[in-house]
């Protein structure tokens, strides 16, 4: 009895998470209507513009949420950093930096580009596929009580959303999300 209630609510679960809708067309990655998973489309190409679509209020685009299931004591991390609230639509583009020996020295790279909030790498994730680069947001808003430091998030290799400490020597396969200015 139990194992079919705990399957019955997963089901129920994914069901309720995969059918999101921008503009009442379901998302690409999610599932429509006639419940068939829509197809991730291909990643930008660097510096190719594009739009994402994300829903703040949405329980798995918060912050916590981001990091549960791929972050071990995920619980310990404090978020500091601006929260997206409602539905917002904002252009970006990947850009590629080459190598460099921390996240300072991505900022400096970055100068003048507007880095994005968190919580767009999950407009990402749910809509494109996952490619060999890392790809992350120069932002380091998470904080980690054991180890003092701000850490960044990114895309790993599996195209789960981790976090990084922001001495991390970066190889020029990393790409970083830029918003544009509107």
């Amino acid at each position: 009895m139990t194992e079919h209630l705990i399957r019955d609510i997963i089901h129920f679960d994914f069901l309720f998470l995969t059918k999101l809708t921008v503009g009442g067309k379901p998302m690409p990655g999610h599932m429509s209507n006639s419940e068939e998973l829509l197809p991730l489309l291909p990643m930008p190409a660097d510096n190719e513009v594009f739009e994402l679509t994300l829903d703040g209020d949405l329980a798995t685009n918060q912050p916590s949420a981001m990091i549960a299931e791929f972050v071990s004591g995920h619980g310990e991390f404090e978020y500091r950093g601006r929260l997206i609230v409602g539905i917002e639509t904002r252009r970006f583009r990947w850009v590629s930096i080459g190598r460099q020996f921390g996240l300072a020295t991505v900022k400096r790279a970055l100068a003048g580009q507007k880095v994005p909030e968190c919580q767009w790498l999950n407009a990402v994730v749910a809509k494109y596929e996952i490619t060999p680069h890392l790809r992350g947001i120069a932002n380091a808003s998470w904080v980690s009580p054991d180890f003092h430091a701000n850490l960044f998030p990114y895309i790993n290799s599996g195209g789960n959303i981790s976090l990084e400490f922001p001495g991390v020597h970066m190889g020029g396969y990393w790409r970083w999300l830029v918003e544009m200015e509107e």
